[in-house]
């Protein structure tokens, strides 16, 4: 059976027609199933910089900014936080705690490596300036 080739501009014009729309921004999203938060402020081109088993920053290929984070076994940090500062808990007002106080609490009971904090400090810049809060299942911190 014969098959009409399509012109580039064709191709072009199908593709655009069946990609799905560019998603807005800041997008920050919490997957349940993987333990992972991410949050990503712009649409801007970027890269993956590893800094340990938790968290991977976004950095913006054109400046070298930060632009964006994903974080790894999220609830694990959190309960860490809590097994080693029980006073967190009464920090958390609601269910959605400021992902900046969960990091800096995670900073200064040393779960995060002392060699690192000054990245994660920047990491909460970032996420302070857009209000980015976590929600935090209290009953399954209660020690």
């Amino acid at each position: 059976m014969f098959e009409r080739r399509m012109s580039p501009e064709e191709f072009s014009r199908f593709v655009l027609d069946h990609v799905a729309e560019k998603p807005e921004f800041p997008l920050s999203r919490y997957d349940e199933d993987s333990d992972s938060f991410e949050f990503i402020s712009s649409g801007a081109d970027y890269y993956a910089e590893r800094l340990d088993s938790v968290v991977t920053l976004y950095r913006s290929e054109e400046t070298g900014e930060i632009v964006g984070v994903f974080l790894e076994g999220l609830g694990k940090m959190v309960r860490q936080v809590v097994q080693k500062a029980p006073g967190f808990l009464a920090e958390i007002e609601s269910a959605k705690v400021p992902l900046t106080s969960l990091i800096a609490v995670a900073i200064w009971v040393s779960i995060i490596q002392p060699a690192l904090a000054g990245k994660y400090k920047k990491v909460r810049e970032l996420l302070e300036k857009h209000g980015i809060r976590v929600l935090v299942d209290k009953d399954k911190l209660q020690p």
